[in-house]
């Protein structure tokens, strides 16, 4: 493999781990809110004023926590990496790892691995997205159940 497809393939790898890390703790974060919210509602005894951005704010969280989820969940299908390597006996896993070194093998897994961090990237972007619509209606079901 030559350095710079090296490189790039680390690169991506790191990039795939930071998108790992920001959906773990996202899914904490709209996690916790989609839990929390339909206590918080209820228990608040809200208008209905107030209770309907509080019940969207917390949809909006359940769908931003299922789309980092979704984000995370391992992709187990497929003939390549770990899973691969799995079903493959010693002698074909030494005659595979042989043919890794190769620069066709080696951009096929950077054209694959980037596939990959863009994927997760768009659910996390569009979690992100959900969770900024969920805590503006949070916002909006609290000024409105100030206000009543």
């Amino acid at each position: 493999m030559s350095t710079a497809l090296a490189q790039e393939v680390a690169a991506v790898e790191a990039q795939l781990a930071r998108a790992d890390g920001k959906a773990a703790l996202l899914i904490g974060l709209t996690g916790a809110a989609a839990v929390a919210a339909p206590g918080v509602i209820t228990g608040a005894h809200l208008s209905a004023v107030a209770a309907v951005p509080g019940w969207l704010a917390a949809a909006a969280m359940v769908g931003a926590a299922g789309l980092l989820l979704a984000g995370v969940r391992p992709a187990l299908g497929g003939g390549h990496g770990f899973v691969r390597y799995a079903r493959m006996s010693p002698a074909q896993l030494l005659q595979d790892v042989d043919a890794l070194a190769g620069p066709e093998e080696s951009a096929r897994r950077l054209a694959d691995l980037s596939r990959i961090a863009v994927a997760k990237y768009v659910r996390i972007r569009l979690a992100v997205d959900l969770a900024l619509v969920g805590l503006a209606l949070g916002v909006a079901a609290t000024i409105a159940g100030w206000a009543a």
